[in-house]
């Protein structure tokens, strides 16, 4: 059976019927980092902006083809962050080894077949996935090692292993620079690596808690969401340096708004607009890319902690950790078209989208019946808009 709400907290993700404890105390910028093996570590208001769209719509527009799963791929350890090559065909899913966290693997599947071809070993707690397409290579922030797994995906063998800030979480890379981008969420910076050198050029000081990144590649720009601040920093990739700042929420008749917790990012190229998921207030806030003004405010599920863009149908899917749903947006007019129209997507850890295919890959964690194994996690495929 999934694993529902009734095993889930607020501020944690606790895999209670297990007995096991493993919080993801990093998706509310809370909490002190485990040490490996032991049992807790982490998974990745109203504004006065306007409202397009609700978590209780229900309606779909023409040409929505989503539903149930088109493929479940099984996995026999536990599932948390997933990320998509669409020149390769390949998804990557990130094994963080919930029971004992001294070591993490990947899941290296063929999206073609829906088939597991090999198992990579990683250092204690993979928690971030970033894949450069050009060069074929996938960088991989390992939590409680405090480092980066570079993987050739050509291969499918670690090339090296980058030391880098305290408890790294979200990872993205920058393909015409070469450049991969590390927040790191207990000592609240921001370590910048080259993809030729796989070593640390740069630590940047952002946030409290930074929790996601984006990068803004034609304005060569960083975003770094901090979710303890309700903030994110912009950071210059030229100079390594903060440039600005920007609020997720605005103050509502000159009272500072409840926390919205920003957890996921995402920049649209095509509009300049940046997409932040806001994991406490369940929305997602719509900001300039170049200004950092907030066009909007969208109310989406319970907790989102994911959000992706299929760039060919401009389309953004946001998955909600609470509602156990995720929320379909066309992100040309920022309208919630569905909501619940996934069957079975149960309490998401990850979502990635391949814009060739217009595929939608979840993944979720299970526990067995007695007849099944203890513990297990599916990579779920769902069909995606198609224009």
């Amino acid at each position: 059976m999934s694993l529902h709400r009734s095993s889930f907290h607020s501020l944690s993700i606790g895999f209670l019927s297990l007995g096991l404890l493993a919080s993801f105390t990093f998706a509310m910028g809370c909490g002190s980092k485990p040490a490996a093996g032991s049992a807790s570590s982490p998974s990745s208001s109203s504004g006065s902006s306007s409202s397009a769209g609700s978590s209780d719509a229900g309606s779909s527009s023409s040409g929505s083809s989503v539903g149930t799963p088109i493929a479940t791929v099984k996995l026999p350890d536990g599932v948390a962050t997933v990320g998509a090559n669409t020149t390769t065909n390949t998804v990557y899913v990130l094994d963080p080894n919930f029971p004992n966290q001294k070591t993490g693997s990947l899941a290296i599947v063929d999206a073609k077949t829906d088939t597991v071809e090999t198992t990579v070993s990683l250092p204690a707690y993979p928690s971030g996935i970033a894949i450069d397409e050009s060069t074929n290579m996938v960088y991989v922030s390992n939590y409680i090692a405090n480092s980066v797994s570079v993987l050739n995906g050509a291969t499918n063998t670690i090339v090296a292993n980058v030391a880098v800030g305290d408890a790294p979480t979200s990872i993205a890379v920058d393909p015409a620079t070469d450049m991969v981008f590390v927040a790191n969420l207990l000592d609240g910076t921001l370590s910048v690596v080259s993809g030729k050198t796989n070593a640390v050029v740069a630590t940047v000081p952002v946030g409290n808690r930074p929790q996601a990144v984006a990068v803004n590649s034609a304005a060569g720009l960083v975003y770094v969401a901090n979710s303890a601040d309700d903030t994110v920093s912009v950071i210059s990739e030229q100079t390594d340096e903060v440039v600005d700042l920007w609020e997720v929420v605005k103050p509502v008749n000159g009272n500072t708004p409840p926390p919205q917790r920003p957890f996921a990012l995402v920049l649209n190229a095509v509009s300049n607009n940046l997409y932040v998921a806001n994991f406490t207030a369940g929305t997602v806030a719509v900001l300039d890319g170049s200004t950092g003004t907030i066009k909007t405010t969208i109310t989406v599920g319970t907790e989102p902690n994911g959000i992706v863009l299929d760039n060919t149908t401009q389309t953004l899917y946001v998955s909600n950790l609470y509602s156990e749903s995720i929320s379909m947006i066309n992100a040309a007019t920022g309208v919630v078209e569905k909501v619940n129209g996934f069957i079975g997507v149960g309490s998401s850890y990850g979502i990635a989208v391949d814009s060739v295919t217009h595929s939608i890959f979840v993944t979720e964690n299970h526990v067995g019946d007695g007849t099944v194994d203890t513990f297990y996690g599916t990579l779920n495929v769902f069909q995606g808009m198609t224009n």
